[in-house]
């Protein structure tokens, strides 16, 4: 036979909750009453493809490329937030897409090589150098006008790391090698090969070729 001090400490505990359950089913019925609102819950992600920079959803034969679309800039690779980079400079300066994305797949497979880091346009000092030169360059002043009046960044004042590390900057850094050259971007993927390679590659790089510029771009867009 339970002993009564047992007896009463089991009924206290059930009368406890019982008026828990009670407050609870009253809060609910309130809920659905609109008396009183629920406590607002996060909002979820989206989750689906983001197009790419010729407006589907891989690169023309390339992978899928699905992605969370409220990433923050933490969360994302280096190959989004370069791919939106691009897209970003070409609704500013049009003309130079293929350009530029074919100078990101040669340089650092557009982000996706990690011993590029941040810097998927591989800039060098040298050529950061020769991009702030507006002695040598008058018309490219246009060109940092036109960059700041549209994302508010004043690459004028930019540093060196800032130059090899923000996406926006190395995909403007890229679209200056090429803006301070007379002759025009080729049409032609060959044409871009020779004009990357007599343009922009450095001549550090004795792998950096025509020939190795065409092989990493079908490469890239047979994967």
């Amino acid at each position: 036979m339970e002993l009564a001090w047992k007896q009463n400490l089991k009924y206290k505990r059930n009368m406890a909750n019982l008026k828990k359950r009670d407050v609870n089913y009253r809060l609910i019925k309130r809920y659905q009453n609109g008396g009183v609102r629920p406590p607002a819950q996060p909002a979820r992600p989206k989750i689906g493809p983001k197009l790419n920079e010729f407006g589907a959803t891989n690169y023309p034969g390339g992978p899928e490329n699905p992605f969370v679309d409220e990433m923050s800039a933490k969360e994302k690779s280096v190959n989004q937030m370069a791919l939106e980079s691009i897209n970003k400079i070409d609704s500013i300066f049009p003309g130079a897409k293929e350009m530029l994305i074919e100078t990101a797949i040669i340089e650092s497979k557009i982000g996706n090589d990690t011993r590029a880091g941040a810097n998927y346009m591989q800039l060098t000092s040298k050529g950061i150098e020769g991009i702030k030169d507006f002695k040598s360059h008058p018309r490219l002043k246009n060109y940092y006008d036109k960059f700041q009046q549209a994302t508010g960044i004043d690459a004028r004042k930019a540093t060196e790391n800032e130059w090899k590390t923000n996406p926006d900057l190395q995909a403007f850094g890229a679209r200056l090698m090429y803006g301070k050259v007379a002759e025009a971007i080729p049409t032609t993927v060959e044409g871009r090969a020779k004009y990357w390679d007599k343009y922009y590659n450095s001549l550090l790089d004795a792998a950096g070729t025509p020939e190795e510029y065409l092989i990493q771009v079908k490469e890239y867009q047979n994967k």
